[in-house]
Order: C-alpha cells, then sequence, then structure tokens
C-alpha cells in the first residue's frame, strides 16, 4: 500500500509539473516573455524533483536545462536545441578543455643535438605560463593538471632575411630533425601527459589562444654550447 501512495505521488507531481510547463508555454504563445519572471524558477524546481523522485541526478539536470532552454527561447524547440548544443555543451566543453592543453610547435635547426631537446623539454615542463588565484602567470602546466601536445613544425626554422620567399637551409634534414623530436616528446613523457602529431605530415590545426599566449624559447640564447 505504501509502495503505490509513492508511485501516485510521483504520478501526481510529474503531472504538476507538466501543467506548469504548459501553461508556460499558453504564456509565450500570447507573447508574454517568461525571462526575469517567476517562470524562470521552473526549470531548477523542475530538475530538483525530478533528482528526488528517480534518483537520476544527471538526466534530471539535463532535462531541468532543456526546459530552462525552451523558457529562453520562448519555446522554439530548434533555438532551444541550439541553445543547448552550442552555447551549452560545446562551450563548456571548449573551455575546459582549452585551458589544459598547452601546445608547442617545435622547429629543428641544423646543429641542434639531443642535449637542446632535453633542455627545452626540462624548461617546457618547468616554466610558469598559466595563471594563479591572483591572475599571476605563476603556475607550470604540472602544476594545473594539464597535459602537452607536440607538433613539429619545420618553418619555424625559415630565414626571411633576403628576398621575398622564406629559405628553410637552416632546419635539420628530416631524419636527424625526426630523431630529435622523439628524443623531446620522450622527455616530456617522463613528467607529463604528452599528446603528438604526425612527424613530417601535413596536418591541421584548430588553436584557440588563451591570452593571446605565444613565447619563443630558443635553445641557442639558453644554453652553452
Amino acid at each position: 500500500m505504501k509502495n503505490k501512495s509513492h508511485v501516485l505521488l510521483r504520478i501526481i507531481v510529474i503531472a504538476a509539473m507538466l501543467v506548469l510547463v504548459v501553461a508556460a508555454a499558453i504564456e509565450c504563445a500570447n507573447g508574454k516573455s517568461l525571462a526575469e519572471t517567476a517562470w524562470s524558477l521552473l526549470p531548477p524546481v523542475i530538475a530538483i524533483l525530478l533528482a528526488l523522485i528517480s534518483k537520476e541526478a544527471y538526466s534530471s539536470l539535463f532535462i531541468g536545462v532543456v526546459v530552462g532552454a525552451l523558457f529562453t527561447t520562448n519555446f522554439a524547440p530548434v533555438a532551444a536545441l541550439d541553445a543547448v548544443v552550442n552555447d551549452g555543451l560545446i562551450a563548456a566543453i571548449a573551455d575546459n578543455a582549452g585551458i589544459f592543453l598547452f601546445l608547442v610547435l617545435l622547429g629543428i635547426t641544423d646543429g641542434d643535438t639531443v642535449d637542446d631537446a632535453v633542455y627545452l623539454a626540462d624548461k617546457t615542463v618547468k616554466m610558469r605560463v598559466f595563471t594563479d588565484e591572483n591572475d599571476k602567470m605563476n603556475l607550470s602546466v604540472n602544476d594545473i593538471g594539464g597535459s602537452i601536445m607536440v607538433v613539429s613544425n619545420f618553418t619555424l626554422c625559415a630565414d626571411v632575411r633576403k628576398g621575398k620567399r622564406p629559405s628553410f637551409t637552416p632546419a635539420a634534414a628530416p631524419e636527424e630533425a625526426n630523431r630529435l623530436y622523439e628524443a623531446f616528446v620522450e622527455r616530456l613523457r617522463g613528467s607529463t601527459p604528452v599528446r603528438t602529431g604526425v612527424f613530417g605530415a601535413d596536418m591541421q590545426i584548430e588553436l584557440a589562444n588563451d591570452g593571446p599566449i605565444t613565447l619563443v624559447v630558443n635553445s641557442e640564447d639558453l644554453i652553452k654550447k
């Protein structure tokens, strides 16, 4: 008998929520905006009540988000879907992913050695280039629990001092550059999660540069040989 009472109560609560949503839709159909009114409290209330009834927090929260999107778009389904996917899910993923990934474009010149690769790898891991709670650049990639993506880029070695066409003769030969690239990556992997591109491949890279902050680090300027 007790279980039947609980089931009946849940049905009544869900039915009441549906009635309220329909009433809100009718308000919108009459040309009234639900923003900044008491109706705007309904989506979080629905999410909370559904979570209490179903014990499913994530699905209940998602339903609440969808109802909220319908309210903010005056029950326009396509606009609501766009708000949930593009302004909600994709934006949240992009914001969280971008801050944890440190992109390194690695150019290797003729004359570079394994010592250069090791030095630059250690320098990259330890550089304090991420902001702390005081908005100061005081944290390394390891401090924020981030990872590093390494992409080989011989065009960084271009010489543009003469003529209008860049010369790439300062770049190391492909076999030697690949060897040093692997040495750099291997050194990073000793202390930091690393992702890599494909050496020598033509790749499409999308970069959302936070700041923007771009640093040029040349081992020739930093270590004595």
